[in-house]
């Protein structure tokens, strides 16, 4: 329920450079960017993010706050009405002073507020508005308790059904909101056309920022399942059939590179053969100093039974870099979960 008339304000409209270099990539860019904000300077670590993003994509932001009444918490005395009227006030100037701060270049801000749970709000607005990035700190008003994840994070990114910008608050939070510049970004790609729906955004941040790609494959060793060591003819089988795959990989990305390389992008391949490939994806975005890693939501199987796939949930839960996720499935092809069933089922009954 929204709780407070809207805030829009309307600051200077840049025109959006969009040409991509290669016709065969349509232009898939993010027009409606949400921004759940909890008041603390954690959760401002998303706002850089977010105003690089809509000045290069021309989006519409929208921030919004979500009031929570005492009894949400477990408390059982009513809420003082003058205390809620306060702080709904003092949200709302939050908001006003952060959508100032957001600067001329985003060609509009609006501020939403509403009262309730928090993801319950946000999500429902996010898929009515049909809201196409929904940009979150990893970390806000609870501060850091050795979690990559805040609780409210870790259920928006899972239930909101659409693109997802994640950005690791384990810096201290910046001073301002000036848009950064991003140096290099990982591409993670498994040789699917799905997987290659990073590919447009990618390149557009690239073209932007003069950004060098990073695309990789990592080629996961199968372990072994028994305690005896494999026959050596065995294992040097296991050793060309893996050497095949590897050279495959290379071709695919060469491909790939050149395609991305010809209109003068900087465009970095790394296949590797690992026995863990997510592990592998981590220590490379730590090694290479990359500033943001972009993923599909899922790869070749595009199983839409969860939001994402196996890979990219770890990239979620365990990544220590920024991480861009841009969903590739509709949000009426995710099927609902278990629990999101029960919920349904259950709603009224209490």
């Amino acid at each position: 329920m929204v709780f407070s008339i809207v805030r829009l304000i309307k600051v200077g409209r840049r025109d959006a450079r969009r040409h991509m270099g290669d016709p065969k990539w349509s232009d898939i860019m993010f027009s409606h960017i949400l921004v759940p904000l909890d008041g603390s300077t954690l959760a401002e670590c998303v706002l850089p993010h977010v105003s690089a993003f809509a000045r290069l994509n021309d989006a519409r932001v929208t921030l919004a706050h979500v009031l929570e009444p005492p009894t949400l918490a477990g408390k059982r005395e009513p809420t003082d009405p003058v205390r809620w009227q306060l702080a709904a006030n003092e949200a709302e100037q939050y908001l006003a002073e952060v959508c100032h701060r957001l600067g001329s270049g985003v060609s509009s801000a609006e501020c939403r507020m509403f009262e309730g749970q928090t993801t319950a709000n946000v999500v429902e607005y996010a898929q009515a508005e049909g809201v196409d990035l929904i940009a979150l700190s990893s970390h806000g008003q609870s501060g850091m308790m050795g979690w990559n994840l805040g609780s409210d994070v870790h259920k928006l990114a899972l239930h909101v059904r659409t693109s997802v910008l994640i950005v690791r608050a384990f810096a201290a939070p910046p001073s301002t909101v000036e848009p950064l510049r991003y140096r290099r970004l990982l591409l993670p790609l498994d040789g699917s056309r799905r997987a290659e729906i990073v590919l447009p955004n990618a390149s557009h941040v690239a073209d932007e920022h003069g950004a060098q790609l990073m695309l990789a494959h990592i080629i996961q060793r199968a372990p072994t399942t028994s305690r005896l060591p494999l026959p050596e003819s065995e294992a040097d089988l296991e050793e060309r059939f893996l050497t095949m795959r590897r050279r495959h990989a290379e071709r695919y990305l060469a491909t790939v590179r050149d395609e991305l390389a010809s209109v003068g992008r900087q465009v970095d391949v790394h296949v590797y053969v690992d026995i863990d490939a997510v592990a592998r994806l981590h220590d490379l975005a730590d090694a290479s100093g990359t500033d943001l890693v972009v993923v599909s939501a899922h790869g070749a199987s595009g199983y839409n039974k969860w939001p994402f796939g196996t890979t990219v949930l770890n990239l979620l839960v365990y990544g220590t870099k920024p991480l861009l996720v841009i969903q590739d499935l509709p949000r009426d092809e995710l099927k609902p979960s278990a629990a999101e069933l029960a919920a349904q089922q259950r709603r009224g009954h209490g």
